[in-house]
């Protein structure tokens, strides 16, 4: 009996040891691609399989200066399996205008290094704006926006519905209330996380 104890603590700890270390990836996106001088582009590198992750060192910016800087992790279940990440997010604004390419994001996790795929920005003259925040709110101080990830999905697939509140004032006291999801399970994904952009020379808090 003994000996059956001790291989299934081997067998577990084995086991555990595994789940703890795999899969970890770096991803990092942009919220644009195309933007114009003037415009900031906000840039998230998120590092998925660990919470413990060193700020990462993103190669070829330098024709880029970094506005500001933030970090969150996010802990979810998703059809039985936990993940847990940290994404770290930028906010960049182009100096000059032509085609560049960011990155790679360079992460390091427990003395591994650990790298994403680049991304190619176009940086053209300023103008009119044409991004995600609709021109006419540029009248307006503050606007809420929202984007849904799959409009037709199937049955128990996951959607991500995201609330953004766009300001370019000062607030204080803002409580923002979901809209009712009645026949959906619903499961907050972490904390909300806030950024700055620049459109047409003016900075919004989103």
């Amino acid at each position: 009996m003994k000996k059956i104890i001790t291989l299934f603590s081997v067998l577990l700890i084995t086991l555990t040891s595994a789940v703890s270390m795999a899969d970890i990836s770096v991803q990092m996106t942009a919220d644009e691609t195309s933007v114009q001088i003037g415009e900031s582009i906000s840039i998230d590198v998120t590092v998925t399989g660990t919470r413990s992750a060193d700020n990462p060192q993103i190669l070829n910016t330098k024709d880029f200066d970094i506005i500001s800087s933030g970090t969150s992790s996010q802990f979810q279940i998703i059809n039985g399996n936990m993940s847990s990440s940290k994404v770290f997010q930028y906010s960049l604004l182009p100096r000059k205008k032509g085609r560049f390419t960011i990155g790679p994001a360079i992460v390091n996790v427990d003395g591994k290094r650990y790298q994403s795929s680049t991304i190619d920005i176009e940086i053209s003259e300023g103008g009119s704006y044409s991004g995600t925040i609709a021109s006419e709110t540029t009248e307006k101080n503050s606007h809420i926006s929202v984007e849904i990830s799959n409009a037709a999905p199937y049955l128990n697939q996951q959607i991500i519905y995201t609330i953004r509140f766009q300001t370019r004032v000062p607030v204080q006291n803002a409580n923002l209330t979901p809209p009712d999801f009645d026949g959906f399970w619903v499961e907050k994904m972490g904390d909300a996380k806030t950024h700055e952009k620049v459109v047409n020379g003016q900075l919004w808090n989103i």
